[in-house]
This record gives C-alpha cells, structure tokens and sequence, in this order.
C-alpha cells in the first residue's frame, strides 16, 4: 500500500543517511522511528479524508439518494483503495449494505462477498443470501468465520441461531446460542431468553435488538406492518 511504501522509503533513506557517520546500528533506531511517524502521520491525514467523504454519502442516504450515495463510496473506493489497508473492503461492505437494505439483493452479493470480515453486519447479510437460497451449509461457512473474529456480537451469534429456528432446526439454533452464551456470558440477556424459549419449545424473539435486528429483513418491524395495514394516521399540521 501506498501509504506503507512512502513510509518505509523515508525510514530507509533516513538509514542509508546517517550510517555513513554513525554506522549501521545507530542508525536502525532513527530510521525506525522516522517510518514510525510517517505512517502515523499519512494514514492520519487519508482517514481525516475518507471520513469526511463518507460523511457526505451518508447524507445522501438520509435523503434516500441511494444511488448517488453508492456512486460516492464506489469513487471513494477507487481513490484510496492503495493507500491503506482494508480500504477496498470495508467499503465494499458498506454499498453492500444499501443494496441489501433496498431489497437489492443480486446487487448487494458480489460487494457483500467482497466486505471485511470484521464488518459483521455485511456478513450477516450475506449469510442470510445463502439461506434464502436454502444453501445451509454455505450459510454455516460464512456466519462461522464471522464469529471467529466478531465473537463478542449477541446479535451476530442470535441471527445465525435464527436461520436454523426457521427451519425447525431448534437443536442447532440452541447449540449457536449456547456457544455465543460461552463468548459474551451475562451480557445479552436477549440471547439467554432465547435459549429458554426454544428449550421450553417456545418461538425465538428478537424485536429486543430493535431496528439493527430489522435491518436484516427476516422480520418485519411493527411500524412497516402497521404501514402495510394502513393503520397508521398522520397528524395535520
């Protein structure tokens, strides 16, 4: 990457400079030091940069400009994706995250596919495309490798579970459970209800993760039933 070269080029030069007077193990420890700051200091300043531009596509979402949004983080994409590591693929994550939210979901897959894999949330997505499709074990494979490196996420370790309760594959769905209990203990306390209520052969619930659990599109939240039911009434102003 761009950014790791320049800095290495500086702290190299500054080696090849100073071991003529000082000698070579003198010098390591400013050459070291100088690639030190400059990587600091570049990544620094391209993160300032993206961030701010990132800033300007989500904008664009909340005016539900998806396209011109997408069309900002792909140019994003192209113009930092040598600078810095993961640049590619966190924002290929990112589109696939609209796309998956629009219901885009042959649009969303190849990005999705391409997202890092600590964003969890785009994996997730792209696990649930798998189970769409009735590809379970493709399913397991991404939402395993996801939990290796997110293994502190009740909701990530809850929706796997999810899928397999769907298909009345409850004693797998406890064993995900059971497994996510072992990383997080006490601290979600929706996923200790959901281990009760699949032993005690009731229905997982999951409306307690709120808009980040709809998100996903496996239920339906209660203000777009209440839409679909016209039982919504808008105040005049």
């Amino acid at each position: 990457m761009i950014t790791l070269f320049c800095s290495l080029f500086i702290g190299i030069l500054t080696f090849f400079s100073t071991h003529f007077l000082f000698g070579i193990i003198p010098s390591i420890f400013p050459g070291v030091i100088l690639f030190v700051v400059f990587y600091f200091l570049i990544s620094k300043k391209i993160s300032s940069k993206i961030e701010l531009e990132i800033q300007t596509a989500y904008k664009k979402i909340q005016n539900r400009q998806f396209k011109n949004s997408i069309n900002t983080l792909i140019a994003i994409k192209k113009r930092y994706h040598l600078w810095q590591f993961f640049i590619s693929s966190s924002i290929s994550g990112q589109i696939g995250t609209i796309y998956y939210m629009q219901q885009k979901f042959s649009e969303a897959e190849p990005f999705l596919k391409k997202s890092f894999v600590k964003h969890w949330t785009s994996k997730v997505m792209l696990g649930i495309l798998e189970f769409k499709k009735k590809n379970y074990s493709k399913m397991d494979q991404i939402f395993e490798r996801t939990v290796r490196y997110s293994p502190k996420e009740g909701l990530l370790w809850s929706t796997w579970a999810f899928c397999h309760y769907k298909i009345k594959n409850n004693n797998r769905a406890i064993q995900i459970l059971v497994q996510g209990k072992k990383k997080l203990r006490d601290k979600d306390i929706l996923l200790l209800d959901n281990i009760l209520n699949l032993q005690n052969k009731k229905r997982m619930k999951m409306k307690g993760y709120g808009e980040q659990w709809f998100q996903f599109q496996l239920e339906i939240s209660p203000i777009m039933k209440k839409m679909r039911s016209g039982n919504i009434r808008f105040k005049r102003r």
